[in-house]
């Protein structure tokens, strides 16, 4: 068996690990996670353009399993992206015909997503990184990604009930492994977030109601993901 093949066997035992190219540097038999930087570029979303934020790994940086393609590991963004949006309110309703007519109010509200990097076995070849993203507007449902289920990508914390209207899975539009890729180079990749999309799970305000025929949610307000990209 070739040194390389033991070494992986040595290392993911029965685990089937395959990992990725994520990036990492070695010191004296010590390999250390790297963190990866992220920037959006949003044309049309002047809240989020040229927004950056670091991913980190989910456990300590020195300590991952190494498969064929690289560490098998996962990463957490520590900046939330907020879009910024606005919700209609109703208020002064009540049907007393001594009362004004109902008014709809409108407020200021965010957008909130989180992000987090795994490898995806369903990807061919070792640039087989996966976005997942997790909806944090609870009355907002994303509508678009592979519905995440529990231990498919480790970035899933697993202490969460894990909800498929609020972690959705997607692949990178692009992604290349930067050489020497096997020695810890890392991977650069561009995602289009214009794929992201909701719906409100209340949906819009009934008939009669002042705020018709508008959403009960938060909505864009401002801002568009047409034409944003997350690049890594």
């Amino acid at each position: 068996m070739p040194g390389n093949q033991q070494e992986v066997l040595m290392l993911c035992g029965c685990c089937g690990c395959v990992g990725g190219c994520f990036p990492y540097t070695c010191s004296n038999n010590v390999c250390t996670l790297q963190n990866i930087p992220w920037t959006i570029d949003a044309p049309n979303c002047p809240a989020i353009d040229n927004l950056s934020g670091t991913f980190t790994p989910f456990s300590p940086s020195s300590t991952f399993t190494k498969g064929i393609c690289g560490p098998c590991v996962c990463y957490q963004t520590i900046t939330s992206i907020s879009l910024p949006g606005k919700v209609r309110i109703p208020a002064q309703i009540g049907g007393d015909p001594n009362q004004p007519p109902g008014i709809c109010t409108t407020f200021d509200c965010n957008i909130n997503l989180n992000l987090y990097l795994g490898f995806d076995t369903s990807i061919s070849g070792c640039c087989n990184m996966s976005l997942v993203v997790e909806m944090l507007t609870t009355t907002l449902a994303l509508t678009s990604g592979i519905p995440q289920k529990p231990n498919t990508i480790a970035c899933i914390p697993q202490a969460i009930p894990v909800d498929d209207t609020r972690f959705r899975q997607f692949g990178f539009d692009s992604c290349t492994c930067l050489t020497p890729y096997n020695q810890g180079a890392g991977f650069s990749a561009l995602f289009s977030m214009s794929r992201i999309t909701w719906v409100c799970k209340n949906g819009n305000w009934p008939v009669g109601n002042p705020c018709y025929p508008y959403s009960q949610c938060c909505e864009l307000f401002g801002c568009s993901l047409d034409g944003a990209t997350l690049s890594i």
